[in-house]
């Protein structure tokens, strides 16, 4: 909810006229030169905790979660872009290197997410009730 919470609101009500049909959007991968720190932060542990989560919902293997790092980035950038469509104009910018930030927070949530399973193995080992049955599940 989080996510959706920052990614695409508050939708602007009332547009100004030189907003309208003005769609920003960088498309050029090698533009993280430009990329300020708040950019990088915020990308990336806006996707960690669907990295650290996915997991205990179903189970993920690495090539799939590689897979879902992307499609979460596209899914978001995606639901701006339409919005902003929707609209008609460009309050948000669409940008393939948030895709590349969030998909690098996804694979930093799924790593945690194996330490804390491995932590959590070796201290319970030998006992299948509680947090390691539900890892050995997700995993």
């Amino acid at each position: 909810m989080n996510v959706i919470r920052y990614t695409l609101f508050p939708v602007p009500l009332f547009v100004r006229e030189d907003n309208l049909f003005r769609l920003s959007y960088d498309h050029n991968p090698t533009g993280f030169i430009r990329w300020d720190d708040a950019q990088i932060y915020n990308n990336i542990l806006l996707s960690v905790p669907f990295g650290f989560g996915l997991p205990f919902l179903r189970k993920v293997s690495l090539k799939r979660m590689l897979l879902a790092g992307v499609m979460f980035g596209v899914a978001i950038e995606g639901a701006q872009l339409v919005l902003s469509l929707l609209i008609r104009a460009g309050y948000r910018t669409v940008d393939v290197n948030d895709v590349m930030l969030n998909f690098i927070g996804v694979l930093l949530g799924y790593g945690c997410y194996r330490l804390f399973a491995a932590i959590v193995r070796r201290i319970s080992s030998g006992k299948k009730r509680g947090l390691a049955s539900l890892l050995d599940a997700a995993v």
